[in-house]
């Protein structure tokens, strides 16, 4: 046992012996692990930032009617006005009023309410 050089005087020895590529690759993969590492750090801080995305979940309770949910984000100097908002909805509401639906045997949801499969 006393034969075996220590594991860290072996690294050092073998690191000595590193030319140009070895330096440069050893840098780039030690770089490349601490960006994944960072990326990894920062989904976990924002992942669960916006809670009310699963709004349509809860609002499905236990019924089987399926919702969607739209999100949208917008600049913080250029805030929308409601007229903006009741404007758009009822542009929104009108085209997809006018889509034709398939015939279907099967009773279609009321259009009051917007079903994801749809």
């Amino acid at each position: 046992m006393m034969n075996r050089p220590n594991i860290f005087r072996r690294m050092l020895s073998a690191v000595k012996g590193f030319g140009f590529k070895q330096w440069f690759f050893l840098v780039l993969n030690v770089l490349l692990v601490g960006g994944s590492i960072g990326c990894l750090a920062g989904l976990g801080s924002v992942s669960h930032a916006l809670s009310t995305l699963n709004a349509a979940e809860q609002f499905r309770g236990q019924g089987d009617t399926r919702f969607a949910q739209l999100a949208c984000y917008l600049p913080v100097d250029d805030g929308k006005s409601e007229e903006d908002i009741l404007s758009f909805r009822r542009t929104w509401y009108s085209n997809w009023i006018s889509v034709p639906s398939p015939p279907s045997s099967r009773a279609m949801p009321s259009r009051s309410s917007i079903p994801a499969n749809r």
